[in-house]
């Protein structure tokens, strides 16, 4: 494993067990997330092997304490281009297993279109496995003529 530096004085700290897991994630094959970033082909930067750039980079950036670290590319790697904070829900919309849906001009999530529209998110889903067309899953009902009520 990783030789750990102390000097900085940020050891222990939020933003340095921040950097330390997403070193993890990508290096230590013992992890078992490693099989979803490292196994991937995910890295960090040549730049943020030290933590200090990471750092400075995270307060120059929006760090806060409720925020995570988030990579806006889900399959690119960790990078001051490719990275930002997010809150959790704005982190939970932003994976690979995220369902994503464009209607009007509009993308979201599905989870994101169920509290839009009201419909529940199981029935988007469903609606989606079942291969409707967008403007029948976001649907809010149906007529008995087959019409769509939008």
């Amino acid at each position: 494993m990783m030789a750990v530096c102390r000097n900085h004085g940020k050891y222990g700290t939020r933003v340095h067990r921040i950097w330390c897991r997403m070193k993890q994630r990508c290096y230590d094959k013992n992890l078992k997330a490693y099989k979803n970033y490292g196994g991937r082909g995910i890295s960090v930067c040549e730049e943020w092997q030290q933590f200090l750039p990471f750092y400075e980079w995270a307060m120059a950036n929006g760090y806060s304490d409720d925020l995570t670290l988030d990579r806006i590319d889900v399959n690119g790697n960790y990078e001051p281009s490719n990275c930002r904070f997010a809150t959790r829900k704005e982190q939970a919309n932003n994976k690979r297993t995220t369902v994503h849906l464009t209607f009007r001009g509009e993308t979201h999530s599905v989870k994101e279109w169920s509290e839009i529209t009201g419909i529940p998110r199981t029935t988007i889903q469903n609606r989606v496995y079942a291969g409707k067309p967008v403007e029948q899953v976001l649907a809010l009902s149906h007529a008995e003529n087959g019409s769509v009520c939008l």
